[in-house]
């Protein structure tokens, strides 16, 4: 996983100079040579590793983000997260509390 990982952080590195460049997950998966899986989820470790690696529906692909872009990306998710949580909850008639700190 590391090697791939490794591919993906050097071809969004090449391209954070050039403003209208993201990477589809279809290129990451021809430019490492593995599934989609993987792609995702050395994305996901990225992330973990302290990558700021965007996403956005409204843009194909991904792109390495300033901080700005980051935190309005970290809401978003959180905020997506919340909504999916409530979801699930009142499916269920159960009560969430969620404290935030």
């Amino acid at each position: 996983m590391d090697e791939v990982k490794g591919k993906i952080l050097r071809e969004l590195q090449e391209a954070a100079g050039n403003a209208e460049w993201s990477s589809s997950r279809e290129e990451l998966m021809y430019k490492t040579g593995v599934s989609d899986r993987q792609v995702r989820r050395a994305i996901h470790e990225l992330r973990r590793d302290g990558y700021k690696i965007i996403s956005s529906p409204d843009c194909v692909g991904y792109w390495l983000g300033t901080s700005e872009e980051w935190n309005n990306f970290c809401e978003k998710q959180r905020s997506k997260g919340i909504a999916g949580m409530f979801r699930k909850t009142t499916e269920y008639d159960k009560q969430l509390r969620i404290v935030a700190e």
